[in-house]
């Protein structure tokens, strides 16, 4: 059954691979386990690596490998990361490879191992720690991201509802349709890395998404300009600039998708996080 509805969605739609960026951190963790600095920060235990934290009795990057199995348009599957702690970690329905040192070097690392299968198109990008994905949101997103080299998902705040607040994220304002609307920047991406001339200023972008940093404000200004920055600030930026702006900084056709699942933005970075979707689920059980 799986087979015939694959082969039958790609007779109407190009299918893409996906590469899921499992690297871990080198150096942003301690060294040592100190119990005070995870009570306060709630960080991930030091040493453990994201991609293979248990969550659910499975690592997280196993629950972003099924959401893609489960997809419709969704056909080749690689991980990026720490290929011996993988391994140990029982990841080996799919293709594991050694992680580089940046997030462009993991990019790049999936995207040459299928051009050496001969696959030369585009590539989703999917984070390891977004276990509530699912298959019909990645297959919402790559049906509105046929368009442009590079294709960033965010999520349109009122899509949460109820389960706003159960993740204190940082949105950002946008003006929409004549109203002014909280949106958020997801990891989930569909790029064709061939057609991004400046890849460089795409990692130092995404080095400044944290908006809510007043250290990355004078950086952003730079890079959307002073009086863009102030228009932000007074809640009258738009979705197109941002597209025409970053589209030159990128040198290709950058584009922004609004997806409805408020899975996308549900990424375990902190202890703390795993707390939180237990209590979404519990809300989940009690609002059925």
């Amino acid at each position: 059954m799986k087979i015939f509805i694959k082969l039958t969605v790609c007779n109407f739609f190009e299918m893409v691979n996906a590469v899921i960026l499992a690297g871990g951190r080198r150096g942003e963790y301690m060294k040592k386990d100190n119990w005070i600095y995870r009570k306060l920060f709630g960080r991930i235990i030091p040493g453990e690596e994201k991609s293979v934290r248990i969550y659910k009795g499975k690592p997280l990057v196993s629950h972003v490998i099924n959401a893609l199995k489960s997809s419709k348009t969704i056909d080749d599957i690689v991980v990026g990361g720490n290929t011996s702690l993988l391994k140990e970690a029982g990841i080996n329905d799919v293709k594991c490879l050694e992680q580089g040192n940046t997030m462009i070097e993991n990019v790049m690392i999936g995207y040459n191992y299928f051009k050496r299968q001969g696959y030369r198109e585009k590539i989703l990008l999917a984070p390891c720690d977004i276990p509530e994905i699912g298959g019909d949101s990645i297959d919402e997103f790559v049906e509105k991201a046929r368009e442009g080299d590079f294709c960033l998902a965010v999520g349109d705040k009122k899509f949460l509802g109820e389960y706003d607040g159960i993740f204190h994220r940082f949105y950002f304002w946008i003006l929409k349709d004549g109203e002014r609307k909280k949106y958020r920047i997801s990891n989930l991406s569909i790029v064709k890395p061939d057609a991004i001339v400046n890849k460089e200023m795409v990692e130092y972008a995404f080095s400044l998404r944290k908006i809510m940093w007043p250290g990355n404000w004078p950086n952003i200004a730079k890079e959307l300009g002073w009086k863009s920055f102030f228009d932000y600030l007074r809640l009258k930026l738009t979705f197109e600039y941002l597209e025409e702006r970053f589209s030159d900084k990128f040198g290709c056709d950058f584009r922004i998708i609004e997806i409805c699942d408020p899975a996308v933005s549900f990424d375990l970075d902190h202890n703390r996080d795993s707390r939180k979707l237990r209590k979404w689920h519990k809300l989940k059980k009690i609002k059925a």
